[in-house]
């Protein structure tokens, strides 16, 4: 096994770990499974790298977090453009690979199975970010398709490994990236758009809760959310009846109006 450091096998990032040493009283958050870590926390940085440059470390390298006493809190990735300097991957001495990755796009999915498995929604959130604890990471199924999202220089590094695992576990159609928002400018990232792999529809249709809606994947806005103001319905909502809250957009922010 071709192994860079202990806390990430399979040569997962880079060569380089960084040693991240955090401030004292500044490691709570962390111990507590926090998944950022912030400049203002972090007393040093110190670079894997023995030769020229040694110290440095780039947007997205693999990184071990400790404590100010020494102690291994950690692994994830660093980026010293970010206020977010760390996104966790993994608590105490425990390794991350690539098989952790594999494993996490399963458990996402593996929590979404009734979604998976009804036949009258077919557009939701797969891959929820930290909230799956893939930080950097967005994936919403559209249909018979992906559109994934890449916000994060560690994440960026890591698409080898999760766009092919994704087409052989989930098998979609076609797989488009809308890795063009505000987050990647802030990680020192330019924006990325366009077919990834497969044939997408020009004008694909998705359900939720047996509706029919339009989804412009390549020019609508913030077309990554299953519900977003770039959807347009193609099928009326059921008539209200008695006191309900609807929710109404079209590309502009939603508005929630009481019918009474």
């Amino acid at each position: 096994m071709d192994m860079c450091c202990p806390c990430f096998r399979n040569n997962i990032f880079s060569r380089n770990v960084v040693s991240i040493y955090l401030k004292k009283g500044r490691d709570k958050p962390v111990r507590t499974g926090h998944p950022w870590i912030f400049s203002g926390a972090i007393a040093r940085v110190e670079g894997a790298d023995t030769g020229p440059g040694a110290g440095a470390a780039s947007a997205g390298e693999a990184c071990t977090v400790l404590s100010n006493s020494n102690e291994v809190l950690g692994s994830g990735y660093y980026n010293p453009a970010s206020s977010i300097c760390v996104r966790m991957l993994s608590s105490g001495k425990a390794p991350f690979s690539v098989n952790d990755l594999k494993l996490r796009i399963d458990r996402a999915c593996e929590l979404r199975k009734p979604l998976l498995e009804n036949p009258t929604t077919n557009a939701y959130r797969l891959v929820n970010s930290e909230g799956d604890f893939l930080p950097g990471l967005i994936v919403d199924r559209y249909g018979e398709g992906l559109c994934v999202q890449v916000l994060t220089a560690g994440m960026e590094r890591l698409r080898d490994d999760f766009i092919p695992y994704l087409q052989s576990t989930v098998s979609p159609g076609y797989i488009y990236e809308r890795s063009d928002t505000d987050a990647r400018t802030r990680e020192g990232l330019g924006p990325k758009e366009g077919l990834l792999s497969g044939d997408m529809p020009e004008s694909p249709v998705v359900m939720e809760n047996g509706l029919r809606f339009y989804v412009d994947l390549a020019q609508g806005q913030n077309a990554i959310a299953s519900r977003t103001p770039a959807v347009l319905p193609l099928a009326p909502w059921p008539p209200a009846r008695g006191p309900s809250t609807l929710l109404t957009f079209q590309k502009a922010p939603w508005t929630a109006r009481k019918k009474t």
